[in-house]
């Protein structure tokens, strides 16, 4: 009789739990003056590959009652230094818009993303730097695919310039392309109903931007911001002092909950980056 009404007990705890949860999602929120309610959800259409290494694999991005249209795709390309380059495919699924953002290999991989899992058309290539280990794959993708290729117009000049753009010294053949637009710091790019503003981020390079999504609470920092670092400032073009004027000024102005997406290693959020350059600033200013 005592484990009957203990499981008619905990039957109910779950029902009342499960209310309490539906009710702090959807009722408070209201209540307190919050507009939305943000979720994360793995999308059952793609099956995480062997090779993506535990990364979030497929994203939907889900407020309140409006369901947010980006879907996002990681891929880890090895470009035989140091970590993978992290490649992202941002998906729009009203316009069936694509965006590929440091296409630094893996065409194939890519190509199979857009033509048959999304099946959309790829409107941009967008090119966080100059580097070969972020843009080697960026003349066979463009050939297959098409999209414009953007990048900001001081490091548009590393793209013929093996000596900015390093894909010898990377053990890269030696890469030349040219950008279709030259892009500047507050231009905003869209796709479909998605809007994403480019930030100029000088440090990792003279020209290297981050991109911003006020919608989605998403930045891709390209190699200016890491979990935990911040990019290397020992390459042609690249400066200490700029790239941590880039982070303080720029990114860690951005709301605390906007997801960090670097161009190597994991993700992170402005939150958990943040205390590290309020404690760096004395020493280094």
């Amino acid at each position: 009789m005592q484990k009957e009404t203990k499981k008619v007990l905990t039957l109910q705890a779950a029902t009342y739990e499960k209310r309490l949860f539906w009710i702090l999602c959807f009722v408070c929120p209201q209540i307190c003056g919050f507009s939305e309610v943000s979720f994360i959800l793995f999308s059952p259409e793609i099956k995480q590959e062997p090779g993506d290494r535990g990364r979030l694999p497929l994203l939907r991005r889900f407020t309140g009652q409006k369901e947010r249209k980006m879907i996002l795709k990681e891929l880890k390309i090895d470009t035989w230094i140091g970590d993978p380059t992290n490649c992202y495919v941002i998906f729009d699924e009203e316009s069936k818009e694509i965006m590929c953002i440091d296409p630094a290999g893996d065409v194939d991989k890519i190509e199979d993303l857009i033509k048959n899992v999304f099946k959309g058309n790829l409107k941009y290539i967008y090119l966080t730097h100059c580097h070969g280990d972020h843009i080697a794959g960026v003349n066979e993708l463009k050939r297959r695919c098409g999209g414009k290729i953007l990048i900001h117009r001081i490091d548009s000049e590393g793209l013929n310039n093996v000596d900015i753009n390093l894909s010898e010294y990377i053990g890269l053949p030696d890469i030349e392309l040219e950008a279709d637009s030259r892009i500047d710091d507050g231009d905003l790019i869209h796709l479909g109903n998605l809007e994403f503003k480019v930030i100029h981020t000088p440090g990792h390079t003279k020209g290297g931007t981050s991109l911003y999504c006020k919608e989605e609470q998403c930045l891709f920092s390209g190699d200016t911001l890491f979990r935990g670092t911040w990019g290397r400032t020992d390459l042609p073009t690249s400066s200490l002092e700029d790239i941590m004027e880039s982070i303080t000024k720029k990114l860690m102005i951005l709301p605390e909950e906007t997801i960090v997406y670097p161009g190597h290693g994991k993700a992170t959020m402005i939150k958990e980056e943040k205390p590290i350059y309020l404690e760096l600033k004395p020493k280094l200013w």
